[in-house]
């Protein structure tokens, strides 16, 4: 399925074509940085209503949105007529996942921060923030398999 997958999406942008598709620069920008700007949206909103409503009320509820944001991501419709529309499709449920993303770092940090005794409060907080690393880590093996596995793809079917 996976390469199926791949295979889809090399078609379904233009595929290799020469010269590759062009899609304005500042959407191109836009669509790469929406979730960063999502994010600091995300903190700065979420660590306010955290605060007004409580913390409880609040924490969950970020990781609704990211996840909506993220489903409706894989989702592109193929209604979707051009290229650019699928563009700011991407670039609006990019901009939504970053602010799920972005509202869970104060709002789980808070929560530790409240709920740990004093002596292992500074410890549990950098667990919280450190771990964020290891997830990090393996991503480039993974973008160098889906890599490999478009380019097999794309020559082989």
């Amino acid at each position: 399925m996976g390469r199926k997958l791949t295979c889809e999406l090399v078609r379904y942008w233009g595929g290799l074509t020469d010269p590759p598709p062009h899609f304005p620069p500042l959407l191109r920008g836009l669509v790469n940085a929406a979730a960063n700007i999502g994010n600091i949206v995300g903190q700065l909103s979420f660590g306010y209503l955290g605060d007004v409503f409580g913390r409880r009320f609040v924490y969950g509820n970020e990781l609704i949105i990211g996840i909506v944001g993220l489903v409706m991501i894989i989702s592109l419709p193929n209604s979707i007529p051009t290229a650019k529309l699928k563009m700011i499709w991407l670039f609006c449920w990019r901009l939504v996942l970053g602010i799920g993303i972005g509202g869970d770092y104060p709002i789980s940090a808070a929560i530790v921060a409240e709920r740990s005794n004093l002596k292992r409060r500074g410890q549990q907080l950098g667990w919280i923030f450190s771990n964020q690393g290891w997830v990090c880590f393996p991503l480039p093996t993974i973008a160098d398999v889906v890599e490999e596995s478009l380019a097999y793809c794309v020559l082989h079917f």
